[in-house]
């Protein structure tokens, strides 16, 4: 019988304390064997959005601006690599949380990456990422929480993780219209100059990114820790990939789609937060 991915995230949210208190190493073995780089990231207040209206190249879905508090939380600094996801699919997601369209091989009876383990994993579905986050204690970030941490401590309007400043290839995998960077993601970490003032790589390019969110417009006024509509129909994408155009890869710009959604240039990272 196939088993729904809800069942896997009930499940996956609940493993490390089972494990833990069944006592058998072979089942103690199931637990992630390294917890993912975190930066810390001190409660704030920012203006999330953007003053529509100020520029044409803002889409309208980026307002209207909105004063938001949030407390602290943590972000991990690197996209999940394709070596942490098949530790995922070896120990606890199996064939329920593998597509075809990850760059991961099954022989022998085991998982393994189809390309270098330092890349950021991709064609994984809304469900899959949040399980892959709650099996390691943490989960997917807020839509505030992302922006937040792509826009570092920087004042005013931050187009970019790194600044004002128009990208290059040295600041992010991505695509000016006439040329790719590179021809599918690289390792994560591999544009230090494109990195967050508080060190978090590749919020814009490489892979664009799930959060937690349902899409829907902005609310107007002030908002403490928002986390997006009770419901809905798409889930929201942040960041742009590396066949993406710089537009679709500023600090503010918001994508969305269902949450089966699979794509070559869809991946995600995990947060942990109130």
């Amino acid at each position: 019988m196939k088993r729904d991915l809800t069942t896997l995230v009930i499940i996956t949210a609940l493993l490390p304390a089972v494990v833990l208190a069944a006592g058998d190493a072979s089942k103690r073995a199931a637990s992630p064997l390294a917890a993912p780089t975190m930066v810390q990231i001190a409660p704030s207040s920012f203006a999330m959005g953007h003053p529509y209206g100020t520029t044409g190249s803002q889409r309208k879905n980026e307002a209207p601006q909105q004063d938001v508090d949030l407390p602290g939380f943590a972000i991990m600094r690197d996209e999940v690599t394709v070596g942490q996801w098949v530790e995922f699919l070896e120990k606890v997601g199996g064939w329920m949380a593998w597509h075809r369209l990850q760059p991961v091989n099954f022989a022998g009876g085991h998982f393994g990456a189809a390309v270098a383990v330092d890349e950021p994993i991709r064609g994984v579905d809304w469900a899959a990422a949040r399980a892959f986050c709650r099996w390691h204690g943490l989960d997917l970030p807020s839509e505030a929480q992302w922006e937040r941490a792509a826009r570092g401590t920087q004042e005013g309007i931050v187009l970019y993780p790194w600044g004002d400043t128009n990208p290059t290839c040295g600041h992010a995998n991505l695509n000016d219209g006439l040329a790719a960077c590179a021809p599918g993601p690289r390792p994560v970490g591999s544009h230090a100059d494109g990195a967050s003032s508080e060190g978090v790589n590749d919020l814009s390019g490489n892979v664009a990114e799930w959060v937690r969110d349902w899409y829907g417009r902005y609310k107007a006024g002030y908002q403490d820790n928002p986390k997006g509509p009770e419901t809905g129909v798409y889930r929201v994408i942040r960041g742009g990939g590396y066949v993406s155009k710089s537009n679709r890869a500023l600090t503010t710009s918001r994508d969305y789609a269902r949450p089966k959604t699979r794509s070559p240039e869809l991946g995600f990272r995990c947060a942990k937060g109130p």
